[in-house]
């Protein structure tokens, strides 16, 4: 069955939201999200509706199964493009804060926490290998459960990849242990572990982010 890839829309995030979810959910880091009460579905639709309307750098895709018109991928690229500016990290603590029907609008301390630590996290890996050069930072790839191995992770990732290679920029991500070989297949070099430990958020577990760095390549 063949695949497209193509920009999503705001029409397309109730189904994004419900793939996130089969894809994501069961991970330790996906489930420190959230505590007890919350719903991480709601926390990634409001996520959803926040970088669609207000941040123009965001770059959603998808990949489709053209047969059943099924989303079984999506990414997120980040591109910041002017070399020299301050790099600012939005991160879904703000989803908590637009007000809806569906999410809350004081989120509680840990979740909350659980962001700024991300984002300190991720301002102390861009000040020690980016710094002020302009970068693609692939912030969110995911695959339905029952369509992985079809290439639909890849087809976004080249994507991505493309489109820092015409600038001439390099690309930036933070891998889980599941995506990291792929990452490596794509010309992504590992240049930083840490070790999060998820016990402050309610989860036993301690995981593994590598941070990775492709160089662009020449386009011919």
């Amino acid at each position: 069955m063949p695949l497209q890839l193509s920009h999503m829309s705001e029409a397309d995030i109730p189904e994004f939201v419900e793939v996130d979810d089969l894809a994501m959910g069961r991970y330790a880091y996906a489930k420190a999200m959230v505590t007890e009460g919350q719903c991480r579905k709601e926390l990634i639709r409001g996520f959803m509706r926040v970088g669609f309307k207000q941040d123009d750098s965001n770059m959603w895709v998808k990949v489709v199964d053209t047969q059943t018109n099924e989303l079984i991928a999506a990414a997120m690229w980040k591109f910041h493009l002017e070399a020299g500016q301050p790099i600012e990290q939005e991160t879904p603590q703000q989803t908590a804060e637009v007000k809806n029907d569906h999410v809350q609008e004081n989120p509680s301390d840990k979740t909350s926490n659980f962001w700024a630590e991300g984002e300190k996290r991720s301002k102390k890996f861009k000040a020690k290998f980016v710094g002020s050069q302009a970068h693609a930072d692939l912030s969110i790839l995911f695959t339905h459960p029952q369509h992985q191995r079809r290439g639909a992770a890849s087809m976004l990732i080249k994507w991505g990849c493309d489109q820092a290679d015409k600038r001439g920029i390099i690309s930036t991500l933070h891998a889980s242990s599941e995506g990291y070989h792929l990452y490596l297949k794509h010309g992504f070099e590992l240049v930083e572990e840490t070790a999060i430990d998820l016990r402050s958020w309610s989860v036993n577990e301690t995981t593994i982010r590598r941070a990775m760095i492709r160089q662009p390549k020449k386009v011919i």
